[in-house]
């Protein structure tokens, strides 16, 4: 049986059958994201566990799970303002905790670049209410990609990752229950691990 941490941090290319929430893990992994906050909450759980299958002495970033959403994006965002790729997580309902901090990103220099996972749940299947946020993205003026398979996930989280570090700024990637949890045989492309 293949381990999934392992498979996530190869260096050579590979092709597998992940799911979008596991696929996005290896893209943070090639766009080199130094650190990933997040808080807990479907549909984005397999995320924290796929981070959690690979080895601790051979994560190539550091994971916290914060103390709530707001606390989650704020590590990202300080670890951004000091020039170094980062990204936070959570499911759609948690942007209202995070969003006093959340709707001043678009406004500001973010030098490391910053991306913004949110998991909205369309039919509430896992959440308290049904809440789309585009409304608040729009308002936040920030740039919104949104996969529509398990392959878009892998390859937006890596253009977001370029958006926000060419551009310096927040990007939000949005994905939808169904694209977190769907699978699909995707190549992923080999990277270069940092020295040290």
């Amino acid at each position: 049986m293949k381990n999934l941490g392992e498979l996530l941090i190869q260096e050579h290319p590979f092709e597998e059958i992940l799911m979008g929430n596991q696929a996005l893990v290896r893209a943070m992994v090639e766009s080199k994201t130094l650190v990933v906050a997040s808080y807990p909450g479907s549909p984005t759980p397999e995320i924290a566990s796929a981070i959690m299958d690979i080895p601790k002495d051979k994560q190539p970033f550091y994971f916290e799970f914060s103390v709530n959403e707001k606390v989650a994006v704020e590590v990202a965002f300080g670890t951004a303002i000091n020039g170094n790729l980062s990204c936070a997580f959570f499911k759609s309902v948690g942007l209202n905790v995070a969003l006093d901090t959340f709707v001043q990103l678009g406004l500001l220099n973010i030098i490391g670049g910053m991306v913004v996972v949110i998991g909205d749940d369309p039919g509430a299947n896992s959440s308290q209410n049904e809440q789309d946020n585009r409304n608040i993205y729009r308002m936040a003026r920030v740039t919104v990609l949104e996969p529509s398979s398990p392959r878009e996930v892998y390859e937006y989280y890596k253009h977001a990752a370029r958006l926000a570090v060419t551009h310096n700024t927040v990007v939000v990637l949005r994905l939808t229950t169904h694209i977190c949890h769907a699978r699909q045989k995707i190549k992923f492309a080999g990277y270069k691990k940092e020295n040290g």
